[in-house]
């Protein structure tokens, strides 16, 4: 099931936006995204534990385990709209909520979250969790784009999705250069 994205848009932002509005229970809850929580879980705890070193190891642990739970939690509603949005159209502005009003959105709850469980210095592991957030974002949409990370009717198996992982990331890597320097500096990006 995983091949390179060149389908024609199914929706506009607008309209997927709308829809996840008017139906928030079936797009938030129903289509959880499971395989985006155990992502989000496994790439984001960790974080916490080695930004937070200099803290007490109990400190340092409580904050990796807030950190898979609150990743886990929101990862799956997060995986559920990217999944939704994945072929909305224009692209510009799928990419600018994509790659900085979902991360920024996370991060505002995250510090809320961090700073009510336990109160620390937490500043530069927010920074570094925008950052990640930004990038695993785009690599979620880029996989689900792809195939992958898919929940719904006609997604693979965890154990598929692992096996396409390492070629999703090379086309993810490659997917910059491609641009620039195969398809030139106008394709797709004013969709």
């Amino acid at each position: 099931m995983i091949t390179e994205s060149s389908a024609p848009p199914s929706t506009t932002l607008h309209g997927a936006i709308a829809d996840i509005l008017r139906n928030p229970g079936q797009h938030l809850l129903r289509e959880w995204n499971w395989k985006a929580a155990l992502f989000s879980a496994a790439l984001r705890a960790p974080i916490f534990f080695i930004s937070d070193h200099h803290a007490a190891a109990g400190q340092a642990l409580g904050a990796m385990l807030t950190e898979a739970v609150f990743a886990a939690g929101l990862g799956g509603f997060l995986g559920s709209v990217i999944q939704r949005l994945r072929d909305a159209r224009p692209l510009w502005a799928t990419a600018l909520i994509m790659l900085v009003a979902i991360p920024a959105a996370l991060v505002g709850v995250q510090y809320v979250v961090h700073t009510w469980v336990s109160p620390q210095k937490i500043r530069g592991s927010l920074v570094a969790s925008f950052l990640l957030a930004a990038l695993s974002t785009g690599f979620n949409w880029f996989a689900m784009e792809q195939g992958a990370i898919l929940t719904d009717g006609q997604a693979d198996s965890l154990g598929a999705d692992l096996q396409h992982i390492p070629l999703i990331i090379y086309r993810f890597l490659m997917a910059g250069p491609r641009a620039l320097f195969g398809k030139g500096l106008n394709s797709s990006i004013v969709e």
